[in-house]
């Protein structure tokens, strides 16, 4: 009994630093963001109705910022999880304004907090942090 249970340990010890590996996931790089954005500036007015969503400059790829709620905002990096050294850009589904496409991989993303909904992407998007004064949102990260 003691024999089979130690061949069973040892099996799986060695299928589990195989079985985790996916040669197409990597690190979406880190890179520094800190911006404040004013939602009564003229190009940002589609953030003053909840459900509404802007592209801006920063972050990888570009950041999409998404009103969330009329305090809650996210701010997700355009750059796709699945071979992030392609620096392949995700756009929103204009058909839905409910989840983000990848051009490239085809996969799909959840615009309310980046999630994978369609594979080959396994890792959600990058989330920056937000914060919202009523007027102005901070867009930021720790790096």
């Amino acid at each position: 009994m003691k024999i089979k249970y130690l061949n069973i340990l040892l099996l799986l010890s060695l299928l589990v630093p195989f079985g985790c590996k996916d040669n197409n996931q990597s690190r979406i790089p880190e890179v520094y963001v800190d911006f404040y954005i004013n939602i009564n500036d003229p190009q940002f007015f589609d953030l003053q109705v909840v459900g509404n969503y802007v592209y801006v400059t920063g972050g990888v790829s570009g950041i999409i910022i998404y009103r969330k709620s009329s305090t809650e905002f996210v701010a997700l990096d355009r750059c796709c999880s699945y071979n992030p050294e392609k620096r392949c850009r995700v756009e929103v589904d204009t058909t839905t304004n409910q989840k983000i496409i990848c051009p490239c991989c085809k996969s799909e993303f959840s615009l309310d907090n980046g999630y994978v909904l369609k594979s080959p992407a396994a890792a959600p998007l990058k989330q920056y942090q937000t914060t919202f004064d009523g007027e102005k949102i901070h867009v930021y990260n720790n790096y």
